[in-house]
C-alpha cells in the first residue's frame, strides 16, 4: 500500500530522465496472496478462514484510503478563488450531488469549508469511505466510483490551473485505488 505508489512515481521520474517528456505508466502491477486461499488440500483453510481474510484486506485497504483522504484534506485547502473561471464546475456539480445524498455531513462541511471545495468534497469521500467499511447503504459500491470521486478532484485541481498540486498525493492515491480496489490483494 505504501510503496506501489513509490514505485510507480520511481518508474516514471527514470523514463522521463531517460527519453524525455512526461510518463504516465498504465496500472500494469497486481498483488496477490494465498493467505486464506490456500484451499488445496489444507485442512485448517475452511470457507470461513477465507471469508475472514478476505474481509480484513478489505478492511486494510479501505483504512488506507481513509488516511488517504485525511492527508488530501489537510493539502488540498486551496481556495476556490484563486481558481480559473469555469474550472470548479464539474466539482461544484459533484458537491451538490453529495450534499443532497448526505445532508448531515453537508451541514458540518459547508460552514468548516467555505470557499474550499476540493476539502468539502473530501468530507463526503470520507463519509462513503467510512459508510462502506461499516457496510452502510450510502458507502460505495464499488472502487471505480471511489476513484471517479478522485478523478473530479483531480480534473478539476488541474482545470484550475494546480497541476502540480495534483501530481502528489492525490496521484498516490488514485494509483493506489487503481492496483487494490477494494481488495487489496487477488
Amino acid at each position: 500500500l505504501e510503496v506501489t505508489p513509490r514505485l510507480y512515481r520511481k518508474l516514471e521520474h527514470r523514463l522521463e530522465q531517460r527519453f524525455g517528456g512526461t510518463w504516465r505508466l498504465p496500472t500494469f502491477l497486481r498483488w496477490g496472496s494465498w493467505v486464506g486461499g490456500d484451499r488445496d488440500g489444507n485442512p485448517n483453510v475452511t470457507a470461513a478462514i477465507t471469508r475472514v481474510v478476505l474481509q480484513r484486506q478489505r478492511q486494510t485497504v479501505l483504512a488506507r484510503y481513509l488516511v488517504d483522504v485525511e492527508e488530501l484534506g489537510r493539502v488540498l485547502s486551496i481556495s476556490a478563488l484563486r481558481a480559473r473561471t469555469g474550472s470548479l464546475d464539474e466539482l461544484m456539480a459533484s458537491i451538490e450531488h453529495d450534499r443532497e445524498r448526505l445532508p448531515e455531513m453537508a451541514a458540518h462541511a459547508r460552514p468548516r469549508t467555505l470557499h474550499e471545495p476540493w476539502r468539502e468534497k473530501l468530507w463526503y469521500v470520507q463519509a462513503r469511505l467510512r459508510a462502506t467499511l461499516e457496510h452502510g447503504e450510502l458507502g460505495y459500491v464499488d472502487a471505480a466510483r471511489y476513484r471517479e470521486d478522485l478523478a473530479v478532484l483531480d480534473r478539476a485541481l488541474r482545470a484550475a490551473g494546480f497541476a502540480k498540486i495534483a501530481d502528489q498525493e492525490l496521484r498516490d492515491a488514485l494509483r493506489r485505488v487503481d492496483v487494490f480496489g477494494f481488495h487489496l490483494a487477488s
